[in-house]
């Protein structure tokens, strides 16, 4: 992607829009900020931890649930 196209697009990011709303209407503190972050990353990293201590699934069973019938 060229870089000012990349640059153009990057100012309509409506994440980073929304998170200038809530800050400038006084919603969002950088303090609340780093706690929503902290406790996203903490939800991130349990829900990891968990995967990662499960067994594989058997060979049989890694198709189930993946296609409609």
């Amino acid at each position: 992607v060229p870089k000012k196209l990349f640059e153009e697009w990057k100012k309509k990011d409506p994440l980073e829009r929304f998170e200038n709303l809530l800050t400038d209407k006084g919603i969002l503190s950088s303090q609340k900020k780093d706690s929503v972050i902290s406790q996203i990353q903490q939800e991130i990293d349990l829900a990891m931890k968990s995967a990662l201590e499960r067994p594989y699934p058997k060979p049989e069973e890694s198709t189930e649930g993946v296609y409609a019938k």
